[in-house]
């Protein structure tokens, strides 16, 4: 079969690679849709990041290793032991794969701080192949949920835990910086639970799709000035939450600067600057600010919640392509032109 393989930085190729056998405990998925992460960009630029370097300690699996994380299929065939699936199963898969035991996984805070984690597609081989075989206990079925908006399952349960993570109510203002892939998702999770959202955004593109997924208010931070319209949404104190989804200092202090006292700021986008402010300010204001990876117990949620939105969650999708294409017409095409995509989804046959 076809697969696309990541032999290293700027090096990912299209490969003919043995089917997958299945073993015990595990599954085996006919991929129908598998979209492509920021992440798999990142490590496209400048990896390995979470690519292993050698062989992974956990999975014993080294580069070259079938990328994707983010896809949708059809079960065809059962490992031994596995009795709560069946042949033809409609799923979609959790790549984070933790071990269940480590001190992290008992407080139920496991995710991307299990010690035993194996991320599949990027420590193991993963959904940008026709068939892919993954542990039994990572997959969840989505009735008669699209294949392509499940494919967006990984992406959105990150702004599913991010907001509870930020303990975002119903009623309360939400300050969105960047609509990009995560932001969008943040965005959805914030409207699910009746919280009120500010988007601000450079693209036009992005703007769009926020305004379609009912953000109350969408700025452009070229022409309207965020501090006067958040203050003016909350008479005055800032937003209850403030989400940095864009990686840049100057972001990170405009979130400083109007989250409201006692609010959360939370740290989502990738950044070796410092925080712009005073512990002193973070004292005398008791504003927290809270740094996310990943996520925790939320996939079964997440699932449903796509159920409910999935005319709206499709807005997400900006290109299909075919495996073969996924190098010029997938992560170049974001390295290029990232500001027009949300989401490019690779059929793999």
């Amino acid at each position: 079969m076809r697969a696309a393989r990541w032999y290293g930085r700027g090096d990912v190729r299209i490969c003919d690679v043995p089917e997958p056998q299945v073993i015990p405990g595990h599954v085996k998925i006919e991929v129908k849709w598998c979209g492509i992460c920021g992440s798999d960009v990142a490590e496209y630029l400048k990896g390995p990041m979470f690519m292993p370097a050698g062989v992974h300690p956990v999975t014993g699996c080294a580069p070259p290793i079938t990328v994707g994380h983010e896809f949708s299929g059809v079960i065809v065939e059962l490992g031994d032991d596995v009795s709560n699936f069946a042949v033809g199963d409609r799923v979609v898969v959790d790549p984070y794969a933790i071990c269940g035991e480590c001190f992290w996984c008992r407080r139920k805070e496991g995710g991307s701080l299990c010690e035993r984690l194996n991320i599949i597609g990027f420590f193991s081989d993963g959904g940008f192949a026709k068939y892919v075989v993954v542990p039994a206990k990572q997959v969840y079925r989505i009735g008669d949920l699209s294949f392509d908006v499940a494919a967006l399952t990984q992406l959105t349960v990150l702004g599913v835990h991010i907001t509870r993570s930020a303990m975002l109510k119903a009623d309360e203002t939400a300050l969105i910086i960047g609509a990009g892939p995560i932001g969008l998702a943040n965005l959805q999770a914030a409207k699910n639970i009746g919280a009120k959202v500010i988007i601000a955004e450079l693209s036009e593109a992005r703007r769009r799709v926020a305004r379609e997924f009912k953000a109350d208010m969408v700025l452009d931070p070229r022409k309207d000035d965020i501090a006067e319209a958040v203050l003016n949404e909350t008479e005055g104190r800032g937003a209850d939450v403030a989400l940095e989804c864009v990686g840049n200092e100057s972001t990170m202090r405009t979130c400083f600067e109007l989250t409201r006292k006692g609010g959360s700021i939370v740290a989502i986008g990738f950044s070796e600057a410092l925080f712009p402010t005073k512990v002193n300010d973070l004292i005398k204001t008791k504003r927290k600010v809270i740094g996310t990876l990943g996520y925790g117990d939320e996939f079964g949620a997440t699932v449903e919640l796509l159920q409910k939105t999935e005319h709206t969650a499709r807005e997400m999708i900006t290109a299909r392509i075919q495996l073969e294409d996924i190098v010029d017409k997938g992560y170049e095409e974001l390295v290029e032109h990232k500001d027009k995509h949300i989401k490019i989804l690779v059929k793999p046959e």
